[in-house]
């Protein structure tokens, strides 16, 4: 799951590369892609990072309870 998460905010930050190109490269069209780029972040990733928490909290949890 953690490197799922990874994988995910690799592909975020390659959404704002990708922007920050066609920037330079003079396109219209880069404020489309780091819009997706910060969607993808509010929709996807953050949540996903929540859901990994409160799983990582779970069983930490867990684990002190057992002991």
């Amino acid at each position: 799951m953690k490197l799922a998460l990874q994988i995910l905010i690799g592909i975020d930050l390659c959404f704002y590369l990708a922007s920050f190109i066609m920037y330079l490269l003079g396109s219209m069209s880069y404020g489309i892609v780091a819009g997706m780029g910060i969607l993808f972040l509010s929709f996807v990733v953050v949540p996903y990072f929540f859901v990994y928490d409160y799983i990582k909290a779970r069983r930490k949890a867990k684990e002190e309870s057992s002991k």
